[in-house]
C-alpha cells in the first residue's frame, strides 16, 4: 500500500544519507589525523610560528555533523516520499 511505499522510500533516503555522512566523516577524520600528525596543509607563509595550518579533532563536532545530516535527510527525502507513495498503486507493484 501507499504507506509501505512512503517508508521504502524514506527508508532508502536514510541509509543512503547515513552511508554518505559516516564515511564522509572518516575520510574527513582520516584526513584531520594525517594533516594533524605530518602537517598536509601548509599556512603559506615563511614567517609564520608554526608550518602546518593548524587544526584540532573534537569528537562533538563529528557528533552534531551526523545529527545535522539525518534531519535534512529526513526533511528532504519527506516530500518525495509522499509524492511516490501518492502516484504508486497495487496494480502497477
Amino acid at each position: 500500500d501507499s504507506k509501505l511505499v512512503r517508508k521504502i522510500f524514506l527508508f532508502e533516503g536514510a541509509l543512503i544519507s547515513l552511508i554518505g555522512a559516516v564515511s564522509g566523516l572518516v575520510l574527513g577524520g582520516v584526513f584531520c589525523w594525517l594533516h594533524i600528525k605530518f602537517g598536509i596543509i601548509s599556512m603559506g607563509m615563511e614567517s609564520s610560528i608554526t608550518e602546518g595550518y593548524p587544526m584540532k579533532i573534537i569528537a562533538l563536532d563529528f557528533g552534531i555533523i551526523l545529527l545535522v545530516v539525518t534531519f535534512i535527510t529526513f526533511a528532504i527525502s519527506t516530500r518525495p516520499a509522499i509524492l511516490a507513495a501518492r502516484s504508486v498503486s497495487v496494480q502497477n507493484l
